[in-house]
């Protein structure tokens, strides 16, 4: 339901044109309780507020810096484990020209016990 909130007036008491003079008949049920902004804090365009997206590109930045150096790291360190895992693998071979007396080939009595 609609109803009359103000009489808007723009004459004087001399019949002259005036600045409006608004008269309010009844209270005005605002959303939340009180009168809106005339114009947001910020600006329309966000030109009153001090901008934190140099800030955001910033950290950005740093973080993707850190996640590129922690996975050169970790690709190295896996590399480096890698490395070791094989060489620790090879350990138990012997090369057969450290072996003093050998000749080559295998001996045909291989194992004496199973004679």
């Amino acid at each position: 339901e609609f109803h009359l909130a103000r009489h808007h007036y723009d004459t004087d008491d001399r019949g002259r044109r005036a600045l409006p003079d608004y008269v309010f008949n009844s209270r005005i049920d605002w959303p939340k309780g009180f009168k809106p902004l005339d114009e947001p804090l910020c600006g329309y365009d966000g030109e009153k507020c001090k901008s934190s997206q140099g800030r955001t590109e910033i950290a950005a930045g740093v973080l993707g810096g850190l996640l590129a150096v922690a996975v050169i790291l970790t690709f190295s360190l896996y590399r480096k484990w890698k490395i070791e895992q094989e060489i620790e693998g090879l350990l138990w071979k012997i090369n057969p020209d450290a072996l003093q007396n050998y000749n080559g080939g295998l001996h045909p009595c291989a194992s004496k016990q199973s004679l």
